[in-house]
């Protein structure tokens, strides 16, 4: 049983990624078309161009961070990281209610920790492209 959980999840988690980067890649492809004749009295094409430039460039850093998150999460899984931080918790805390709250806490703390350099790199180049506009 645990086993075909095992694999399930697996399955789910490909197949969101999968699914996940097949509509980023159809929104990027869409992204480079002009702005349609009927909403340039409306929209500026200039701004128009910059945004979906700044759309694009957003998108394939969400799908490097996404790419990350999901190998992070695939080696979790097959080395065993999950389990280790689960029996590591139950080592120390034995109360039911403040296990599974700690065992979260944890695995929120590290993602956000691991998160921090693709933060930082996402803060500056929307700093840059936010100067570059004006």
């Amino acid at each position: 049983m645990a086993q075909t959980l095992f694999i399930l999840i697996l399955i789910i988690l490909v197949a969101d990624f999968g699914l996940e980067r097949y509509l980023a890649l159809l929104n990027i492809n869409m992204s480079g078309k002009e702005l349609p004749v009927l909403l340039r009295d409306i929209y500026d094409p200039e701004k128009y161009a910059r945004q979906q430039d700044y759309f694009r460039t957003n998108s394939r850093f969400g799908m490097l961070t996404g790419t990350f998150s999901f190998l992070l999460i695939i080696a979790m899984f097959a080395f065993g990281g999950f389990v280790f931080i689960d029996d590591l918790v139950q080592q120390y805390i034995q109360n039911p209610i403040w296990t599974p709250i700690i065992f979260f806490g944890i695995l929120f703390f590290a993602n956000d920790i691991l998160n921090i350099p693709f933060e930082l790199y996402d803060t500056l180049l929307l700093n840059r492209n936010s100067d570059s506009t004006k």
